[in-house]
């Protein structure tokens, strides 16, 4: 795991460099559940010295209610929603042989487990089990991307007016 001052700094120090291009807007897509708190942080910081506008965007949290509409379940950690974007990006990335049951875990709220017991993570029991199937994925991805897009040119468009 990356330190936590050593994530800021190197985020820091890229979004700054982008300011003293002239860089106006910059978007950052999260694709990890890691460091949510130090993005916000960093995006504060950011906009304080250098005036650039960032937005910090956590697709799987955005998107939690577009996931569950289109599984008709709950996502989790390496589970329907991530694999399936990985596969939809790089079929070959995913290794199905091995996926186990024993690498399943839930998260269950108020419950702190280091490290965890398992490398599928669902956040609600039996729902977000990946697929593997690969239409399914690009459809999915695709639908990701069009809904990322949309939000994105929204909070642009508004930036622009204020």
């Amino acid at each position: 795991m990356i330190p936590s001052e050593v994530f800021k700094e190197y985020v820091k120090a890229i979004l700054i460099s982008l300011a003293r291009h002239r860089f106006k807007k910059a978007i950052v897509i999260n694709g990890h559940g890691g460091h949510l708190n130090e993005l916000k942080e960093i995006a504060i910081e950011v906009w304080t010295k250098s005036q650039l506008k960032t937005v910090m965007f956590h697709w799987w949290i955005a998107l939690e209610e577009f996931t569950k509409d289109f599984f008709k379940e709950q996502s989790g950690h390496a589970a329907v929603d991530e694999t399936a974007m990985i596969m939809a990006i790089d079929n070959s990335l995913v290794k199905k042989e091995l996926y186990s049951e024993e690498a399943l875990a839930t998260n269950m709220q108020g419950v702190d487990v280091y490290p965890f017991h398992g490398t599928v993570i669902l956040h609600k029991r039996g729902e977000g089990l990946p697929t593997f199937d690969i239409a399914k994925a690009t459809e999915y991805f695709e639908g990701v991307a069009r809904k990322v897009t949309d939000i994105i040119k929204e909070i642009a468009d508004k930036w622009d007016k204020v």
